[in-house]
């Protein structure tokens, strides 16, 4: 066999190549401001798919070019942190993924924050909208003890709590950190940002929990189903969750589905927080029950303004709100009132 004598040569220039592009890479990093979004969720909440969607559109709303936002799943971050990602430079600004995970229900979101919060002292951190829970148990106690002494202890932490109930939680529990208040970062978009059109609606969707979270007794239940079986509506049984992982590559096509679904129903009955969300966003009427914490009669507080939106506590409260939305027709989706909120969050996001 004919030897390669330039084989050699080959392999030295293809290792510099290597190092060329690895050092390129660094000093991008380095030199130039970049929003990092980071602890992204891939699993199966659609909920928080949607929040990630509309929190890149909000950074690129907020005039950040979309080259200069960089997405690290939770996933990733966890396994790879030691990267020279944390070589980048002061200028960037650390925009931790929003949602319903502060506290120690949902204690591995938790454990990614504070790693992240960790990970970066000299750089502006900001918290999207989040709800505040610690459970009334000594694991809670313990992990509120735990956030206390990193979030307090934190440089440049702003925290936006997504309703009031988490944003005075979070004024007590973190007097240290910069603590504002914004919605539901979804709500800052409208159904056209996700590709949503208009939908021929039919029938109603009962959008129920099935996870800890879960606070709806089998009565409450009952008395659903009954006031379908006797308007004789057809109600499809649904959820804001997918099946399998919701990875970023089909992230959007999942999320649009589900959309479609909710923008396809005359009205929706839901006990969670994305099932009253993606009604609102939609234009479709909604009856929102109460999970096991603040989370979605904190949010509805922000949203009452909508007529086609009713959040109640009782079973003829249900049936009060069912009749008077089924009368509702041609419902828009506005979040004028919201925007101020979403105006400070915009200013954090340019701040130096």
């Amino acid at each position: 066999m004919k030897r390669d004598i330039l084989y050699p040569l080959r392999r030295i220039h293809g290792a510099c190549h290597t190092w060329l592009v690895y050092l390129k890479s660094l000093i991008v990093l380095m030199l130039f401001k970049k929003v990092y979004i980071l602890g992204t969720p891939e699993h199966t909440n659609l909920g928080d798919a949607a929040i990630v969607i509309a929190q890149k559109n909000f950074i690129k709303s907020s005039g950040i070019k979309e080259k200069d936002i960089v997405e690290i799943s939770l996933e990733k971050y966890n396994n790879f942190r030691k990267l020279p990602l944390k070589l980048t430079n002061r200028k960037s600004v650390i925009a931790l993924v929003g949602g319903g995970n502060m506290g120690d229900v949902w204690f591995y979101d938790e454990d990614i924050r504070r790693k992240i919060i960790c990970d970066f002292p000299q750089n502006r951190k900001i918290v999207f909208p989040q709800t505040c829970y610690y459970s009334d148990t000594e694991k809670g106690a313990e992990e509120k003890k735990k956030s206390f002494e990193i979030y307090n202890k934190a440089q440049r932490l702003t925290l936006f709590a997504r309703e009031k109930k988490s944003f005075d939680m979070m004024k007590e529990l973190y007097p240290n950190a910069d603590v504002m208040l914004a919605p539901d970062i979804v709500l800052s978009a409208r159904a056209s940002d996700f590709g949503i059109q208009a939908q021929n609606r039919s029938g109603a969707l009962l959008c129920m929990r099935g996870d800890l979270e879960k606070a709806i007794d089998e009565s409450t239940l009952k008395t659903v189903k009954a006031i379908f079986e006797k308007k004789g509506i057809t109600y499809t049984e649904t959820d804001t969750h997918c099946e399998g992982w919701c990875f970023a590559n089909k992230r959007n096509l999942l999320v649009k589905d589900k959309l479609e679904e909710f923008a396809g129903a005359e009205i929706v009955i839901t006990d969670r927080l994305h099932g009253m969300i993606f009604s609102a966003i939609t234009g479709t009427p909604c009856i929102a029950l109460s999970n096991y914490n603040h989370k979605i009669s904190g949010t509805f507080e922000f949203i009452k303004y909508l007529p086609y939106i009713k959040f109640v506590k009782t079973e003829e409260e249900i049936k009060t709100a069912f009749s008077e939305l089924m009368s509702m027709t041609d419902c828009k989706y506005d979040n004028t009132p919201l925007l101020p909120y979403y105006e400070k969050l915009a200013e954090e996001l340019k701040k130096r």
